[in-house]
C-alpha cells in the first residue's frame, strides 16, 4: 500500500502529500532544522505502484524511428523518455527557499515576512528615463505565444467543484465569507492584502486580492514542494495544435491534414469557436453566433493580438497541408497533418532564434551560446541526450514574464489609409469578438508593426497593474504583485542568488548595486525592501540596465539564453539536428530558414526575390522589381507593380492588376477580368483570358490566346484646374497640372507628377515615384507610398503614411501622428511634430528629434521588413548573414543540471 495512503486523511494521496509535510512542519518531528528535515523526507519513497499515479496516460514504448513528434512531448529523448514532456515538473537552477524549507511562502532573510506583493508593486513600478525599445507590440505578442508554447502552471483546486475561483481554480480566497470568517481559508490560498489607503483600489473599497498556489507537481517522493508545467518544454507548436492527442483531434477537421477553422460573413478565416468558453464567452455575441475562440492553448483568448498572431499559424497549417496535398496526392489525412504541423513547427523555431531571441540578448551572445540558426541549410549535430531542456521555475515564473514590461496602454489598429483607432489594452482581454468585424485582423496587423513595445523595465502599465481581466468592471488584477506573490509561492530564492550565479559581482547592500541599476530604480528598492537578500528575483531583474546590444540585464539575458539553448540542444525533433529520423534535407532547411509567409494584405517591397512554388495569397501587392518565379501561384485580386519578372508557368488568378513594364514570361496562365497595364511585355504561349483589360503600349508575343471580350484601352490627361473626384483612379505616368484638386479616396499611380499648390484630400494614395511639388498641401490618412519627392514648403496633415526612401524637402511641416518610414530623408529645417513615428530615417542635422535607437540585430535572414514587410522591430534588420561563433554556453551533459553558466554578462 502506498506510504502516502497509510495516512487516513480520507484524501488523495496527491493532497496527502501536503499534509505530511504539514505534519512533519507542525509536530517538529524529530526536533530537525530546515536543512535536516529536507534532506530526511526525500528519503522517504513509496511503492513502484504509488508512482503510477500520474496525471498522464500511460505512454507507448518508444520507437527511435518515429518521424514525428509525440503530442505530449514523450519519447523526444530516448534515454529518458518522460524529459521534457506535459505534465512533469519543473527544473530548479538554484535550491529552493520556502519559509519553512519544504512548502510555505518565502520569508525575508531576517526570518519574517517580506514585504507585501502589492505594496511592492506601488513602490517599485517605475517608467525609466532611459533609452526606448525599437521592438514593436509584434514582438511582445510573439514572444506572449512562444510562452504559451512552453509553460503553463495549473492551479491548485477545491476538492468539490465550486464557484470558479481565479485563474480556472475552484478555490476563492477574498470572499465576504472568508474574509468575515479567517478560518474558512482554503490551505492553498495566499492572498494579496490590499494595503490600507490603496491610491487605485481603495476608491472601490477593495481589500483583498485572489492568489490560489500553483499546485504541487504530481510525485511520490518527499521533499520541498515542486511545481507541475503542463505543456511540454519544446518549440513544438503546442499553442496551435495542443499537448494531448484528446486536444489535437478537437482542434482537427480529419480531412486533407486541415486545422478547424471558421469562415466569417465576409469569407475571412479565423480559429475555431469555442462555444464551451463561460468565463470569455458572451451571451449577446453567442446569439449573433460570435464565440471565443479554440486552439491548442487555452489562454488564446487572453488578448486580441494574441488570437490574431495564433489564428496565422493556423492559416499557415491549412495552406501547407493544401499544397502538399497537390504534391502528394496519395497521402492520407494523418501524413499532411503531420508533414504540414512538421514544418510550422520549423518555421515557429526559426522565427523564435532569429528574429524574436535576438534583440533580447544582443547578437553577441546570441553567437557566444550557438543560438543562431544555420545560413544556407547549415545542419547541426549539437543535440544530445544528456541535456534537459525542461523548463526551469525561474524561466516560468521569472524571466520570461519580461514581456509584461512590453505590454502597451492601448491596442493600435492602423487602416489601409493609415487611419490609426486606439483601445484602452485593459479593454480587450478576453474579448475578441472583434475579429468577427471586417478588415479587423489586418487592421491589427498594421497596428503591431508600428505600434511600439513597452521598454523592459519596471515600469509597467497600469493596464495591467490595476486592471488585468477587469471585464466589465472598473478595476482588476495586479500583475506586478501577481508575479512576485507566484515566485514566493514557488520557493524561488532573492535577485542577488542569480545575479552571483550569473557571474556578476556578489553584493551585501543596496550600494554596491549601484553600477547595476538607475539612481531612481535604487531608491524605489530600497523603499520596498528591507534587505538586499529580499529582492525578489522578477523586480531585481528587470531592474538592471541592458546588454549591450539586448533589451534585457545580465541576470534575465543568463537565464533566458541557458533555457533557449537547452530548448534547442536538448530537442531530438529540432529543425536543423540532421540525425532526427524525420531530419529535413540541406535544401529543405535552406527553405525553411528562408521562407516567407506572404498572407493576404501583405506588402512585397521591391526588388524581392519569390521563389518558386510560393503560394501569394489575395489582395496582396508585389511592388516593382519583384522576381517572381517560375510555377508560383498568384491569388485573384493581386497587384503586381511595373517591372516585375513573372517566369513561365505561372498562374496568375482573375481580377489581379499587372502594372506597366512586367515582363511575363511564356506559357503563363491570366485568368479573367485582369488588368495588364501599358507597356508590359507577355510573352509567347501566354493564355489571357476574357475580360482582361491590356492597356496601350503592351506587346503580346506570338503564339499567345486573347479571349474574347479584352479590352484595350488608352491613356487620359488631365488639365491644370481639374477637380478629380473622389474614388477616380488616376493611371501612372499621368502629369496632374498645378491648381488641381484631387479628392478624397483617390489613387494617384506611381510616376505620376503632382504640380504645386494641388490639394491632396484625406485618405488618398500616392504611388511611389510620384512628384510633388512645392506648396501642396497633403491631408490626413494619405499614404504616399516610397520614392515618392515631396517638394519644400508642403504641409503633410496628421495620421499620414510616408513609405520607405521618400525624400521630404526643407521647410516641410509634418503634422503628429504622421508614420515616416525607414530610409527617408529628411532635409534640414523640416519641422515634424510630436507623436509622430520617424522608422530609422536619415537625418539631416537641424531636425527636431534624433535618431531612433538601433537595438533590432542584424544577425541571419529570415522573414525580414525588405522580404515581406514584417519584422518583429519597428527599424527594419540587415539581412546580411553572420557566421555562428564555435564559442558555447557551458551546459552540463547530466540529466538534470541544477546551475546557471557564468556567461560573462557584465555591463560593457
Amino acid at each position: 500500500m502506498c506510504v502516502l495512503e497509510a495516512f487516513d486523511f480520507g484524501v488523495s494521496a496527491f493532497n496527502a502529500q501536503i499534509k505530511l509535510e504539514q505534519l512533519l512542519k507542525n509536530r517538529g518531528l524529530f526536533n530537525l532544522d530546515r536543512n535536516q528535515l529536507n534532506f530526511a523526507i526525500q528519503k522517504l519513497k513509496s511503492p513502484k505502484e504509488c508512482e503510477d499515479e500520474r496525471i498522464r496516460q500511460k505512454r507507448e514504448p518508444c520507437d527511435p524511428k518515429r518521424r514525428f513528434r509525440n503530442q505530449d512531448g514523450t519519447c523526444n529523448n530516448l534515454r529518458n523518455p518522460e524529459t521534457g514532456a506535459a505534465f512533469t515538473s519543473f527544473r530548479r537552477l538554484a535550491p529552493s527557499e520556502f519559509g519553512d524549507g519544504v512548502m510555505t511562502l518565502r520569508q525575508a532573510a531576517d526570518g519574517g515576512d517580506l514585504p507585501n506583493a502589492r505594496l511592492v508593486s506601488t513602490t517599485v513600478n517605475f517608467k525609466s528615463a532611459g533609452q526606448k525599445t525599437c521592438l514593436n507590440f509584434l514582438h511582445m505578442t510573439f514572444g506572449q505565444f512562444l510562452d504559451h508554447d512552453l509553460t503553463e502552471t495549473p492551479m491548485s483546486k477545491g476538492e468539490l467543484p465550486t464557484t470558479q475561483g481565479v485563474n480556472g481554480s475552484t478555490i476563492t480566497c477574498c470572499s465576504k465569507e472568508v474574509q468575515d470568517n479567517p478560518d474558512l481559508l482554503h490551505p492553498q490560498c495566499a492572498p494579496i492584502t490590499i494595503p490600507a489607503g490603496d491610491n487605485f483600489y481603495s476608491p472601490y473599497a477593495v481589500k483583498c486580492m485572489e492568489f490560489v498556489r500553483s499546485a504541487p507537481a504530481d510525485r511520490c517522493a518527499l521533499g520541498p514542494r515542486k511545481q507541475l508545467n503542463q505543456l511540454t518544454s519544446y518549440v513544438d507548436g503546442g499553442s496551435v495544435y495542443g499537448i494531448s492527442l484528446e486536444e489535437a483531434a478537437e482542434l482537427r477537421t480529419f480531412q486533407g491534414g486541415l486545422l478547424k477553422t471558421q469562415l466569417t460573413r465576409d469569407g475571412v478565416e479565423l480559429l475555431w469557436p469555442d462555444k464551451n468558453l463561460p468565463g470569455c464567452n458572451a451571451p449577446a455575441k453567442s446569439a449573433e453566433g460570435e464565440y471565443c475562440f479554440k486552439a491548442g492553448d487555452n489562454r488564446v483568448n487572453e488578448q486580441r493580438f494574441l488570437t490574431t498572431v495564433t489564428t496565422v499559424w493556423a492559416r499557415e497549417h491549412n495552406r501547407l497541408a493544401k499544397r502538399l496535398a497537390k504534391i502528394n496526392p496519395h497521402w492520407d489525412d494523418e501524413r499532411l497533418f503531420q508533414e504540414a504541423k512538421r514544418i510550422v513547427v520549423a518555421e515557429i523555431q526559426q522565427v523564435a532564434y532569429n528574429e524574436y531571441l535576438p534583440p533580447v540578448l544582443s547578437p553577441k551572445l546570441m553567437a557566444a551560446a550557438g543560438l543562431n540558426t544555420g545560413t544556407d541549410g547549415q545542419q547541426t549535430t549539437d543535440y544530445s541526450d544528456r541535456i534537459d531542456p525542461s523548463m526551469t521555475t525561474e524561466f516560468a515564473t521569472a524571466a520570461f514574464r519580461f514581456g509584461h514590461s512590453q505590454i502597451p496602454d492601448q491596442l493600435f489598429e492602423v487602416a489601409q489609409n493609415g487611419r490609426t483607432t486606439v483601445e484602452d489594452f485593459s479593454s480587450v482581454s478576453f474579448n475578441p469578438f472583434a475579429l468577427y468585424l471586417p478588415g479587423v485582423p489586418e487592421r491589427l496587423v498594421r497596428g503591431g508593426l508600428v505600434q511600439a513595445a513597452g521598454n523592459v523595465d519596471m515600469g509597467i502599465t497600469m493596464a495591467v497593474t490595476g486592471k488585468l481581466f477587469r471585464r466589465m468592471k472598473q478595476f482588476g488584477l495586479d500583475l506586478l504583485a501577481l508575479n512576485l506573490q507566484r515566485g514566493r509561492d514557488h520557493g524561488i530564492p532573492g535577485y542577488v542568488r542569480y545575479r552571483m550565479a550569473c557571474g556578476l559581482k556578489p553584493v551585501n547592500n543596496f550600494d554596491e548595486l549601484v553600477p547595476d541599476m538607475e539612481p531612481q530604480t535604487l531608491v524605489n528598492l530600497k523603499k520596498a525592501y528591507k534587505r538586499v537578500e529580499d529582492i525578489d528575483l522578477f523586480v531585481g531583474a528587470l531592474s538592471e540596465k541592458k546588454v549591450t546590444g539586448g533589451n534585457v540585464g545580465p541576470t534575465l539575458a543568463c537565464i533566458l539564453a541557458d533555457q533557449f539553448v537547452r530548448i534547442k540542444m536538448g530537442d531530438r525533433f529540432w529543425f536543423e539536428y540532421k540525425d532526427s529520423p524525420g531530419a529535413f534535407t540541406v535544401e529543405q532547411d535552406t527553405i525553411i530558414e528562408q521562407d516567407t509567409i506572404i498572407e493576404q494584405g501583405t506588402i512585397i517591397e521591391q526588388g524581392t526575390i519569390i521563389e518558386q512554388d510560393t503560394i501569394i495569397e489575395q489582395d496582396t501587392i508585389i511592388e516593382q522589381d519583384t522576381i517572381i518565379e517560375q510555377d508560383t501561384i498568384i491569388e485573384q485580386d493581386t497587384i503586381i507593380e511595373q517591372g516585375t519578372i513573372i517566369e513561365q508557368d505561372t498562374i496568375i488568378e482573375q481580377d489581379t492588376i499587372i502594372e506597366q513594364d512586367t515582363i511575363i514570361e511564356q506559357d503563363t496562365i491570366i485568368e479573367q477580368d485582369t488588368i495588364i497595364e501599358q507597356d508590359t511585355i507577355i510573352e509567347q504561349g501566354t493564355i489571357i483570358e476574357q475580360g482582361t483589360i491590356i492597356e496601350q503600349g503592351t506587346i503580346v508575343e506570338q503564339g499567345t490566346i486573347i479571349e474574347q471580350g479584352t479590352i484595350i484601352e488608352q491613356g487620359t490627361i488631365i488639365e491644370q484646374g481639374t477637380i478629380i473626384e473622389q474614388g477616380t483612379i488616376v493611371e501612372q505616368g499621368t502629369i496632374i497640372e498645378q491648381d488641381t484638386i484631387i479628392e478624397q479616396d483617390t489613387i494617384v499611380e506611381q510616376g505620376t507628377i503632382i504640380e504645386q499648390d494641388t490639394i491632396i484630400e484625406q485618405d488618398t494614395i500616392v504611388e511611389q515615384d510620384t512628384i510633388i511639388e512645392q506648396d501642396t498641401i497633403i491631408e490626413q490618412g494619405t499614404i504616399i507610398e516610397q520614392d515618392t519627392i515631396i517638394e519644400q514648403d508642403t504641409i503633410v496633415e496628421q495620421g499620414t503614411i510616408i513609405e520607405q526612401d521618400t525624400i521630404i524637402e526643407q521647410d516641410t511641416i509634418v503634422e503628429q501622428g504622421t508614420i515616416v518610414e525607414q530610409g527617408t530623408i529628411v532635409e534640414k529645417g523640416t519641422i515634424v511634430e510630436q507623436g509622430t513615428i520617424v522608422e530609422q530615417a536619415f537625418l539631416s542635422k537641424t531636425t527636431f528629434f534624433p535618431h531612433p535607437p538601433s537595438c533590432c540585430p542584424r544577425a541571419t535572414r529570415s522573414i525580414s521588413q525588405q522580404e515581406t514587410g514584417v519584422s518583429l522591430c519597428r527599424s527594419s534588420p540587415i539581412t546580411a548573414h553572420q557566421s555562428r561563433a564555435s564559442r558555447h554556453i557551458t551546459i552540463k551533459e547530466e540529466e538534470v543540471g541544477d546551475g546557471v553558466s557564468r556567461l560573462g554578462l557584465g555591463q560593457s
